[in-house]
């Protein structure tokens, strides 16, 4: 077996130990091929046919995985006098592959471009201020808009008080 940054991160937190040590690995491979694309960061066939069945295992929740993130995030933060915390929002446009997701898939919903669907990541980055290192997530949010929902405009987006704004 193979000993990497990730090894025994997520054992106890998930659960089946295969799951723990296929996702260690799997991140791994994220790392060291700087891609997150599976067709990419998986060398052989069998192994991105694991990948798939990981990813779409009913056991394997993307909370639990993010979970652990938080944990080992917050561990290392006792020593630091300072940190730096950096949100954005990202969008994940699936376009290209429109016609292949169901029309009730609850996670997916238009993006920017309402006729894109897609879904929204809403991290926050956890940084050394001295020494600039990452120290992890401190919180996720992932969202998704739903198809009868008003655009922008429709909304009156700009008035909107800031707890009922998506960011």
């Amino acid at each position: 077996m193979l000993n990497h940054c990730y090894s025994g991160v997520y054992k106890g937190f998930l659960p089946d130990n295969r799951i723990s040590v296929r996702l260690e690995n799997c991140l791994s491979e994220l790392l060291s091929s700087g891609t997150a694309v599976i067709n990419r960061l998986a060398p052989t066939h069998s192994l991105k046919a694991a990948i798939y069945r990981m990813l779409s295992n009913k056991r394997l929740e993307h909370d639990d995985i993010l979970e652990v993130g938080y944990r080992l995030c917050n561990s290392t933060l006792n020593s630091l006098k300072h940190v730096l915390c950096i949100q954005d929002t990202t969008e994940f446009n699936y376009r290209g592959i429109r016609n292949k997701l169901g029309e009730l898939d609850s996670n997916i919903g238009p993006t920017g471009n309402k006729a894109v669907p897609g879904f929204f990541c809403h991290p926050m980055l956890v940084v050394d201020a001295e020494s600039l290192s990452i120290q992890g997530l401190s919180s996720v949010i992932i969202y998704n808009r739903t198809w009868d929902q008003k655009d922008k405009n429709e909304r009156n987006y700009a008035q909107l008080p800031i707890q009922d704004k998506e960011s």
